[in-house]
């Protein structure tokens, strides 16, 4: 069914049947050069029930299908995507990576998945990030890994007294979010910085009176996060708060965070994820009193941590 959904996407099947349509009609929108092949994909998909067959016209059936068409389920899309590229190349490789093969070094290509399917939970994101903003008057507020910036808009909107930089290591990254910033008339008050948080750039440096570290905390080695933390916790104001958001190692007890730990595990770049206590542990370890952790999503190991 994952691999239906997916050649439907992205051969433009499901974008067409925004109504009945005849296989005539479809061999001409898709411009179809293989007739059997959209043959042999509308058999399997009225087969699977994603897709229906009246008389000589096909129609979307299946509720996946008429998800994944509705341009508001674009994270859902992302993640058939994800599923049937990112994750499929992590299990093909995995027997040699098991007997010491390198890791798969496709990260920088599946980056811009990673983040269109990450959109799925920001609105647990939001929710934990406003709650630590609203009403704290006048806040300077780092992003680390800021992506599109969407997190540092969500601080400003929620409090008019925040003033924030986003900070992220890819330079398209960095271009993209401050076309976002200015888009979303935030110029005066969000700034973007190519750099990395283990040395601040020079337009980037502290006091902060808040750092975001969401979704990021699995980039760096198990070796340096307590140094990262560190780091962090020496630019934050003497009030200084770090929030840390992420998936958590979850001993069986979630399915797509153990998913999303065997493909960190897999690719170069990328590092296992923390388990609950160990993440705890390394904030304590950094120099931080006070750490409070918060289950975003529930059933889920998707953790939001505060620290002071």
């Amino acid at each position: 069914r994952m691999h239906f959904l997916h050649a439907a996407l992205t051969s433009g099947l499901l974008e067409s049947l925004d109504g009945p349509r005849t296989r005539a009609e479809l061999l001409s929108d898709l411009d179809v050069k293989r007739p059997e092949l959209l043959d042999a994909l509308l058999e399997l998909g009225v087969s699977l029930g994603e897709l229906g067959r009246d008389g000589g016209g096909y129609r979307l059936k299946g509720g996946r299908a008429r998800a994944l068409r509705k341009e508001k389920n674009d994270a859902l899309s992302a993640m058939v995507q994800a599923n049937v590229t990112y994750y499929n190349s992590v299990f093909q490789g995995f027997d040699r990576r098991l007997k010491g093969g390198g890791l798969d070094e496709g990260l920088g290509a599946i980056g811009p998945l990673v983040a269109r399917v990450s959109k799925i939970a920001d609105p647990y994101v939001e929710h934990f990030l406003s709650g630590i903003v609203r009403g704290k008057g006048p806040l300077r507020v780092l992003d680390v890994g800021c992506g599109s910036g969407s997190h540092l808009r969500r601080a400003v909107e929620v409090n008019p007294e925040v003033t924030a930089i986003g900070l992220d290591s890819d330079p398209e990254v960095v271009r993209k979010a401050r076309e976002n910033v200015a888009l979303w008339g935030l110029e005066g008050r969000v700034h973007l910085e190519e750099g990395d948080v283990r040395s601040l750039p020079a337009d980037a440096k502290g006091p902060f009176d808040l750092v975001l570290v969401f979704s990021v905390i699995y980039y760096f080695g198990e070796d340096e996060r307590e140094d990262v933390l560190r780091k962090i916790r020496d630019s934050l104001a003497p009030e200084g708060r770090v929030a840390l958001v992420t998936s958590c190692r979850g001993e069986g007890a979630d399915l797509f965070s153990a998913n999303l730990n065997l493909a960190t595990s897999s690719m170069a770049g990328l590092t296992p994820l923390p388990e609950v206590t160990e993440m705890e542990n390394q904030l304590r370890a950094a120099g931080f009193a006070e750490v409070r952790r918060s289950r975003l999503i529930p059933r889920t190991t998707y953790f939001g941590f505060l620290a002071s």
